[in-house]
């Protein structure tokens, strides 16, 4: 049996966190004895100490100094890419395997930088997060969209309007389609996911970079059909048109949304391939499989 630590943070929200859901796959795993130290200081050394692990999985951390001294496997998993690569390439050398949630990122950020050895490990989720979550009918949506307020999503949601749209997030305005004004907590997120007849992924980041997102695996993993930006990364997850629906522009996710709103039984057969994906390809369970195969670590 394989002593594991995970050290980090469980988020905001910890009972949907996409770490929360990784933490869940490993402590239900009969081949792993499991610990897990939140980021933080010297509080938490007398728990290295103690728990001796053979493997540590960092997320979003760096090493402490404690655990430095351990002879363990140290894994990075990277879920910041592009965006916070700068910040983080520092910490690069004090790990044994990294890897990132980019493609983008391993083949033009860190090869570029001489990191041959990146892998790309995208975001997953936990399938059993998933199992029994209701419909709900507060959360009935044509079109539903849940994260913070960023102008480019302003404009994209506004060209829904006369929509049955509902926003949730932060830094929303009244002045959008769709506000709520409020917030998704916990299970209410994975409700409003599994309620409304399509939900956005706006796969374009803060800092203006495409990528593929924890509400991508999200929104297909609760069934419904996820609507995100075309672009060439997405394809390696989800086929277009037959596990999910792209758009370029705002006029073509308008012409989308109308366009599925009227063929139901294209809307939902799309969305259940997409399902049907999510959980042959894109669990914590499959993406464990394939981050200890690459560090040659047999369970």
């Amino acid at each position: 049996m394989k002593k594991i630590l995970l050290y980090c943070n469980f988020g905001k929200y910890p009972i949907t966190d996409y770490r929360k859901g990784l933490y869940n796959t490993l402590d239900r795993n009969k081949k792993v004895e499991l610990g897990h130290v939140p980021l933080g200081g010297n509080k938490f050394a007398l728990k290295y100490n103690a728990f001796n692990p053979d493997i540590v999985i960092s997320i979003k951390g760096w090493i402490p100094e404690k655990l430095k001294r351990k002879n363990c496997i140290f894994i990075h998993l990277q879920c910041d890419d592009p965006d916070e690569f700068f910040n983080h390439e520092p910490h690069m050398k004090e790990f044994d395997y990294w890897f990132t949630n980019s493609k983008w990122s391993e083949l033009f950020q860190h090869h570029k930088n001489g990191y041959k050895k990146v892998k790309t490990c995208a975001f997953a989720q936990d399938q059993k997060f998933f199992e029994k979550v209701p419909f709900n009918k507060l959360f009935e949506h044509d079109v539903m969209f849940a994260g913070h307020h960023i102008p480019y999503r302003h404009s994209f949601l506004n060209g829904l309007a006369g929509l049955d749209v509902g926003v949730y997030g932060s830094g929303w305005r009244e002045s959008c389609v769709g506000f709520t004004g409020k917030k998704l907590i916990d299970m209410n997120y994975f409700m409003a996911l599994k309620s409304s007849k399509m939900c956005i992924d706006f796969s374009l980041s803060g800092s203006n970079y495409l990528n593929v997102k924890e509400k991508t695996f999200e929104i297909t993993g609760v069934g419904s059909l996820l609507l995100c930006n075309q672009f060439s990364e997405m394809r390696l997850y989800y086929k277009y048109d037959k596990e999910c629906v792209g758009f370029v522009n705002e006029k073509d996710l308008r012409e989308k949304v109308d366009y599925y709103l009227e063929h139901e039984d294209e809307r939902e057969e799309i969305a259940k391939a997409g399902r049907k994906r999510f959980l042959k390809d894109h669990t914590w369970e499959k993406r464990l499989k394939y981050v200890f195969k690459e560090c040659n670590i047999k369970l």
